[in-house]
């Protein structure tokens, strides 16, 4: 089977961007930490609106991450930071998951 290619999907609050841009560099490279491959942020074409894609080796090990990440004290307050920027906050992302084929 492939790898798990994630996407979370957000909007930001327009007068947050510049804090967004900054707090999503600093989680990019915490992310990249903690093993993140192939992470991702990518904006739409009609601005205001971003995905960020990964890829994971399975959901296990997504999960794994992803509690690893929590217990990093400034990866949540970069977390926190984030929250403050999306547009309805992080509850709001759309998340999905996908399995990679090899075709």
């Amino acid at each position: 089977m492939g790898q798990v290619r994630g996407f979370y999907e957000y909007r930001i609050l327009p007068e947050k961007r510049e804090d967004y841009l900054k707090t999503i560099a600093a989680i990019r490279q915490k992310k990249q930490e903690h093993g993140y491959v192939d992470y991702r942020i990518c904006e739409s074409l009609e601005g205001n609106r971003f995905v960020e894609t990964f890829l994971v080796a399975t959901m296990e090990e997504y999960h794994r991450m992803e509690a690893k990440l929590l217990e990093d004290e400034q990866a949540v307050s970069f977390y926190q930071d984030l929250d403050a920027c999306i547009n309805g906050g992080r509850s709001s992302q759309k998340i999905w998951f996908f399995r990679e084929l090899n075709l």
